[in-house]
C-alpha cells in the first residue's frame, strides 16, 4: 500500500519549470504566529517570498497552508499572520481565491475556530472555508478541487481524527458534478502515519481516511504537524502524500521552508526549499533548492 521515492531535480530542471505555464501549488505549514522564539525575524522572512512574485500572479499557482497558523491557540497569533499572508502572496499577485488553508491542533482557540474561520475569509473574502460549521470544505477551480479537511475537528490537540462520515456525505454529492479531467488534492494537518518512536500524534483513522480518498480518485495529500518532509504514495491510484517541513518554528535537528509542488505530464513532483540567510551584513534570507 505504501511506498517511498525520493525525486532529483537539478537546477537546470528548475530552472526550466519557471519558463512555462504549469499549475504550481506553494506548500506552507506550521508557521506558528504569535511565537516569541520564531526560527527566523518576519521582515526578513516576507522579503524572501518576494523572488515568486511573477509566479505567484499566475492563475495556476496555488497558495496552501496546512495548518498550524497561531502557537497555541493564541488569537494574536492570527493578526500577525493576516499582515504576513497579505505581504507574501496578495500583495505579489495571488489571488485571494488561490489561497487554502485547513487548521491544525494549534488553531484551537476557547475550543472554537472562530478565530481560524476569521483569518481565513478575511484572506478570501468568501466563506467557503468555515470549520467551526463543518470538518471538511471543498474550494473547486478550473483544472484542480482542494478538499481542505479539519482533522482536529474532535477539539483534542494530542491526536488527529477525522470525522469521516460528514466527509463521505460531501464526496457522494460532489461526485454528482465532479470533472475526471481535474486534478485533486486533500489537505489536511495532522500527519497520516507515525513519524517516530514516541509519535503519538498522527491520525488516528488514516487508513480509512487513506481508502476514502483512494475510492474517490484522489492525486495528493498536504499536510504538517511534524515539521519533516516525506514523500510516499499510497493506494490503488498511488496517491502521492507530501509532508511540508515547519515554515518558521525552531525545532531541534529540523530546518524551515517550503515546498513547490508542480504539475507537469500528468505527474506531480516536489521541489523542497529550506531558509537560509547569507553572509551579509544584513543576514538576506532566501528559499534554497535542498536536493533529496
Amino acid at each position: 500500500m505504501v511506498s517511498g521515492r525520493h525525486i532529483n531535480l537539478t537546477p537546470v530542471v528548475i530552472d526550466t519549470y519557471f519558463k512555462y505555464k504549469l499549475m504550481r501549488i506553494f506548500h506552507i505549514s506550521d508557521a506558528h504566529f504569535g511565537n516569541e522564539r520564531p526560527a527566523f525575524a518576519w521582515h526578513p522572512l516576507k522579503n524572501a517570498f518576494n523572488d515568486y512574485r511573477d509566479v505567484f500572479a499566475q492563475d495556476d499557482t496555488y497558495f496552501v497552508v496546512s495548518g498550524d497558523i497561531t502557537l497555541k491557540g493564541n488569537i494574536d497569533g492570527y493578526k500577525q499572520a493576516q499582515n504576513f499572508f497579505k505581504e507574501v502572496w496578495l500583495d505579489n499577485g495571488g489571488g485571494r481565491d488561490r489561497f487554502i488553508a485547513c487548521p491544525g491542533n494549534h488553531d484551537i482557540c476557547d475550543n472554537k475556530f472562530d478565530a481560524f474561520d476569521t483569518f481565513v475569509s478575511e484572506m478570501r473574502r468568501d466563506n467557503l472555508l468555515n470549520f467551526e460549521k463543518s470538518s471538511t470544505n471543498f474550494v473547486d477551480f478550473e483544472k484542480v478541487t482542494f478538499l481542505s479537511i479539519n482533522s482536529a475537528d474532535h477539539r483534542d490537540r494530542e491526536y488527529g481524527f477525522i470525522d469521516l462520515a460528514e466527509m463521505q456525505r460531501k464526496l457522494e454529492i460532489e461526485k454528482l458534478t465532479r470533472s475526471a479531467k481535474k486534478q485533486r488534492i486533500a489537505v489536511v494537518h495532522h500527519n497520516i502515519f507515525g513519524i517516530h518512536k514516541s509519535d503519538s500524534s498522527a491520525i488516528r483513522n488514516s487508513l480509512a481516511l487513506v481508502a476514502l480518498l483512494d475510492e474517490h480518485k484522489f492525486n495528493v495529500i498536504l499536510h504538517g504537524h511534524q515539521h519533516s518532509q516525506t514523500v510516499v504514495a499510497l493506494g490503488s491510484n498511488q496517491i502521492k502524500l507530501f509532508a511540508g517541513r515547519s515554515l518558521n518554528f525552531s525545532s531541534p535537528g529540523l530546518i524551515n521552508g517550503l515546498s513547490e509542488l508542480i504539475y507537469d505530464n500528468g505527474s506531480w513532483n516536489r521541489i523542497s526549499r529550506v531558509l537560509s540567510s547569507d553572509n551579509s551584513a544584513t543576514q538576506q534570507l532566501k528559499f534554497k533548492y535542498l536536493e533529496t
